[in-house]
């Protein structure tokens, strides 16, 4: 017996007692004393009473606490187990996609994606048919065939809405589907460039109920749905200016995928899927330049952040240079951050100004993303022939721009991608020319955020002061700032990404 519930009951005895001598020693007692003595006695044992009852209430409660927050990590867990799952589902497609698999297989593979992750009865997707973009009408279902019949497109198509429903037989409208034995739905549309261009749909027979990460689930899957049909369209676009992809990179993006799906561990499924989405994205190698040499490098923070950059083979003699940090941690800031990637190599060889790819960029992030993810990016087109960088900048850290003894920021500019639809007047172009010896470094704000034990920022002035020595000292750029860097840092823990990518002037 716990040592409370003892002197409880000691209490209560002794109460007890003194109640009895109260009746047998009362006749000596005069009328006001026995009436307060027994006031006295009968407020003891509603005290005793009222703090059970509020301990058993206060006990009753804490257990409910923790039954709560069990069924929330019971919950996390299997939310974590999903995500996992429609990550993989993606990579699937993405790499069958890199393997030039018809629109119609990818699609049918997604319908079979979302109807196993949502285990319901019917699934069904709709691709309506663009002239201008020369699609034809689509329309693929796994499990029993339905008709959808004219209100499910008038709702989700005329209105460009989602439906969750769990009781279809309580909507009139919907009778015809309840009468095919339909009790509940998810339907989501997929668009491009704000308008509906299909629909993707959930269907259950059972007593089944949808939930809005059921809902998000179909979200995800409609969102890929216009990413592969919009792939699809801008690989067409790409050959017919006989502009073509480095095999590089299509080998880079099948070996992520092929690390993806190999990753099992359910406990660090998520930062090790991230880090190899992050890693198998950067260069391998850089091109050898007659008059500037390039490097770089990226240092993974615990939690995996969005950042990347690339160098992407143009014209005769020009090369894009890219360096970018995705909004948000962990496996969704790196889907976005393979999306970006991707639209951007396919965007860069068929736009002659940085700030034309910037926009062109933009307007894809900003019709595929959910609108709370950003990405901010320095873009630039070298000119080796010239000894020129024209470049644009979207909400951007500032590049390190040392010449001798002198260093200083370039225009910052611009506004991140994704959070407005348009930005035509927000980027603009300029150019730098790089003489010999000429040193620029781009970062992501992982560089300048890096603190030390003491919560002191590396900041910009000590990057240029670095800069400013590795070139007077002719040591390689990119090994004398991670040298500092890390120095700087020491044993603090490291909360973002720190990326480099150097142009060091010959």
């Amino acid at each position: 017996m716990r040592r409370g519930s003892l002197l409880h009951l000691i209490a209560t005895v002794l109460l007890w007692l003194a109640f009895n001598a109260l009746w047998l020693l009362h006749p000596s007692l005069t009328p006001s004393q026995f009436v307060e003595t027994t006031v006295l006695v009968n407020a003891g044992f509603a005290a005793i009473v009222v703090a059970r009852f509020l301990r058993s209430r206060r006990t009753a409660s804490e257990l409910s606490s923790l039954r709560r927050q069990y069924l929330r990590l019971e919950f996390r867990s299997e939310d974590r187990e999903r995500q996992a799952r429609v990550l993989e589902s993606i990579s699937t497609l993405s790499s069958a996609f890199l393997d030039n698999v018809g629109v119609q297989t990818l699609l049918g593979q997604m319908s079979e994606a979302v109807h196993s992750i949502l285990a319901v009865d019917t699934t069904v997707i709709e691709v309506l048919p663009d002239v201008e973009k020369e699609m034809e009408p689509i329309t693929l279902s796994v499990g029993a065939e339905i008709d959808l019949g004219p209100e499910i497109h008038r709702d989700v198509v005329g209105r460009g809405k989602s439906i969750l429903i769990n009781d279809i037989g309580h909507y009139p409208r919907y009778a015809a589907l309840h009468a095919q034995g339909l009790t509940a739905m998810l339907v989501a549309p997929f668009k491009r460039d704000g308008n509906v261009i299909g629909l993707l749909g959930a269907f259950a027979r059972s007593n089944r109920s949808f939930t809005g990460g059921d809902l998000d689930v179909l979200h995800t899957f409609a969102t890929h749905t216009t990413l592969l049909l919009e792939g699809a369209t801008l690989l067409d676009a790409v050959r017919q200016l006989s502009v073509r992809r480095t095999t590089e990179q299509i080998d880079s993006l099948r070996h992520l995928h092929t690390q993806i799906r190999a990753e099992r561990d359910q406990a660090d499924r998520e930062a090790a899927v991230a880090r190899r989405i992050q890693r198998e994205l950067l260069p391998q190698s850089f091109p050898r330049l007659l008059h500037v040499a390039l490097d770089g490098l990226t240092l993974p923070a615990r939690d995996v952040g969005g950042d990347f950059f690339d160098v992407i083979p143009l014209a005769a003699g020009q090369w894009g240079i890219a360096v970018a940090d995705v909004s948000g941690k962990g496996v969704g800031a790196a889907l976005v951050m393979v999306m970006t990637h991707t639209l951007l190599r396919a965007i860069a060889t068929a736009c002659s100004s940085p700030s034309d790819a910037l926009v062109r960029l933009n307007r894809e992030l900003f019709d595929q993303t959910t609108g709370d993810v950003f990405v901010s990016m320095f873009y630039g087109i070298w000119d080796d022939g010239t000894r020129t960088l024209r470049y644009a900048n979207a909400g951007h850290e500032p590049p390190v721009l040392v010449r001798g003894a002198d260093a200083q920021l370039l225009p910052r500019g611009g506004i991140a991608l994704g959070a407005i639809g348009a930005i035509d007047t927000l980027v603009a172009d300029h150019a730098v020319q790089l003489a010999p010896s000429d040193a620029l470094v781009l970062y992501t704000d992982g560089v300048r955020e890096a603190m030390n034990d003491r919560h002191q920022m590396y900041g910009t002035d000590r990057l240029a002061a670095a800069v400013r020595h590795a070139v007077a000292n002719a040591q390689p750029l990119i090994a004398a700032l991670r040298s500092d860097v890390s120095a700087y840092v020491a044993d603090a823990e490291q909360h973002d990404d720190i990326t480099l990518l150097t142009l060091q002037a010959q």
